[in-house]
């Protein structure tokens, strides 16, 4: 290893690949760094190497292709500086994806990765709870309201990280460990612990999370099969009771989880996320080709010439709060067709996988949930483009593309 400096790179993108979970709770610039490291190693790598094969991928040339488009968009935005200061640097995030699929994970460190990913879920939840009877969590935080929670992070953002690692976690250490062990207490334990972490994403307020979580475990019943599919219904019947349970004895939780969320879905046009979606499909119809600009949706949502009137009051935010809806307002049609492309591309290449895999679907299935939840179309979700949450994302792409050539549990 001392006169091979390729293997080097591989061992230090491996290394931050498998910390990126613990990174995460560190800090949104934390996970950001090891992740562009890691696709600047892999762009070493391959120049080292000369194998640029993975760029004849077709979700990759997709990709690519967006990423131009973003720039060349850019120079008709509201705010140009602005536009590509957001597109310039997207390509990590494509990088990033790719390098764990070909390069960074094979199935030891896939393991190494589910348990660094089922440790951090297990602590941050452990925090959350305590949060919510003491008030504070370990780190000295405060709860910033009775209905929401921050566990370790220094925003409300617990329930969202625990729903998007928990099923590429302990579905990866259901399927590599306790089920092919057999032993029954493993099963006992991991069973507690997901319905732990459950439990935390309900109490957290997060109200998307929650729906996700539940949509996540219809989703692994749908895709498991035999002892595992049996357990992982028993523990959506117990999370959607005990989720009742818990908001009859918490009337704060109730009026947060069942009562706030049934208002919104029945008012859903004049509600705030409502007015932003609105806001997003008008700018994107005034700018049909363009767009306005890759992070101008806080810049055009006000404007007198394209924007919503300002009777529409929640017209304005920092980002529409929809994939979807922020390709489109922000690069225009053909940037939300790009986009679409891109994960049917992506879809393609794990369906592809999955009808071959065989006992490797044990590996396929937790961050292939992952990848559809977070993607799910009618989400109210963060922005594509923040580096926290575009952490998350792409983390479970490279995650589940690399899951995909593993042929055993």
């Amino acid at each position: 290893m001392r006169n091979n400096p390729e293997k080097h790179l591989l061992l230090a993108a491996r290394v931050l690949t498998v910390g990126i979970p613990l990174f995460l709770v560190v800090g949104r610039a934390a996970a950001d760094v090891a992740l562009t490291l890691v696709a600047l190693l892999f762009l070493a790598h391959s120049i080292i190497t000369k194998d640029w094969a993975w760029a004849q991928i077709a979700w990759v040339r997709i990709a690519l292709a967006l990423w131009l488009w973003m720039l060349l968009i850019s120079n008709f935005a509201f705010d140009v500086s602005l536009s590509y200061s957001q597109a310039i640097p997207w390509i990590r995030f494509i990088l990033f994806a790719v390098a764990l699929e070909v390069w960074v994970l094979n199935a030891t460190w896939i393991r190494r990765l589910v348990i660094s990913a089922a440790v951090m879920v297990t602590l941050v939840a452990v925090d959350a709870w305590w949060q919510y009877f003491t008030g504070v969590d370990f780190l000295g935080h405060q709860r910033p309201s009775e209905p929401r929670l921050t566990g370790p992070f220094n925003d409300q953002r617990v329930g969202i990280y625990l729903t998007k690692l928990l099923f590429p976690a302990l579905l990866g250490f259901a399927g590599w460990w306790a089920w092919k062990r057999g032993a029954l207490g493993s099963k006992l334990l991991l069973g507690s612990i997901t319905l732990m972490v459950i439990g935390a994403i309900f109490v957290s307020g997060e109200r998307m999370a929650f729906l996700l979580v539940i949509f996540g475990l219809f989703l692994t019943v749908v895709l498991q099969k035999d002892a595992l599919r049996a357990a992982v219904a028993g523990i959506f019947i117990v999370s959607v009771v005990g989720a009742g349970a818990l908001a009859l004895a918490d009337r704060t939780m109730m009026t947060r989880q069942f009562t706030s969320v049934t208002q919104t879905v029945a008012t859903f046009y004049d509600s705030d996320y409502g007015q932003l979606w609105r806001s997003a499909l008008h700018l994107g119809s005034e700018r049909l080709f363009t767009g306005v600009g890759m992070k101008n949706f806080r810049v055009a949502c006000s404007n007198e010439e394209v924007g919503l009137p300002p009777e529409v009051e929640e017209r304005c935010s920092t980002h529409p709060h929809n994939f979807y809806m922020e390709w489109f307002a922000e690069s225009g049609l053909p940037g939300l067709m790009l986009f679409v492309l891109m994960l049917v591309a992506l879809a393609t290449r794990l369906w592809q996988a999955w009808r071959v895999a065989g006992q490797g679907r044990a590996w396929m299935a937790g961050p292939v949930i992952a990848v559809i939840i977070q993607l799910w179309p009618i989400a109210t979700t963060a922005s594509f483009f923040s580096n926290w949450s575009g952490a998350l994302v792409w983390l479970a792409v490279g995650w589940a593309l690399a899951a995909a050539k593993v042929r055993d549990a």
